[in-house]
């Protein structure tokens, strides 16, 4: 047997001899310490398949000289005690024209799907910032790359009394560039 699992064993640590009862505190912290390291050690590898199944989830995706960046998708509870689901969301197009020729219908710009079916939340609210350092919450995200010649707007969408029971969710963003219908659909994306 390794020498580390040998330690983590209460057993072992119950057949040392009977110690002063300073020693024998020092055991029982002992005792406490080894536990909360093999708890956390039983945790990471759970923590890790999660990150391994976000980071399979497609974040980004592109369709001609328009991409969409999957920023952040979470359950909220708002200012009023309701649950709600935010999705967080950047753009990025080529900077010519760029957000002149960026339209969005508030009505199917963001679509959630859980299990298959279509959720329907009773209202939404949104707020698109010029760029990501504009975004109040931006220390919690990583900022992506804007590639040259390129301007990036960002969105959060907020749907009110709303509950997303699932650890995974589709999701679908819808606008028109250009005239030009533009639709991503994002599969199994990791709810935060």
């Amino acid at each position: 047997m390794k020498p580390i699992i040998k330690l983590l064993q209460p057993a072992f640590w119950l057949r040392l001899p009977r110690l002063s009862a300073r020693r024998a505190l020092v055991r029982g912290q002992l005792l406490v310490i080894f536990a909360l390291v093999a708890m956390l050690a039983s945790a990471i590898p759970a923590t890790a398949g999660d990150l391994q199944t976000a980071r399979k989830a497609n974040l980004e995706m592109s369709q001609g000289d328009v991409r969409v960046i999957l920023l952040r998708t979470r359950s909220v509870v708002l200012t009023n005690g309701q649950s709600g689901f935010a999705v967080t969301f950047a753009v990025e197009v080529p900077q010519k024209g760029a957000f002149s020729d960026l339209a969005f219908s508030s009505d199917t710009e963001v679509v959630l799907i859980e299990g298959g079916k279509l959720l329907t939340p009773p209202g939404f609210s949104g707020m698109m910032y010029g760029s990501f350092k504009q975004l109040p919450f931006r220390n919690e995200l990583i900022e992506p790359a804007t590639t040259d010649g390129n301007a990036m707007c960002v969105e959060d969408v907020v749907f009110t009394g709303i509950a997303v029971h699932a650890r995974k969710i589709d999701i679908r963003i819808q606008f028109s560039w250009r005239g030009s219908p533009q639709r991503f659909d994002f599969k199994n994306v990791v709810v935060d």
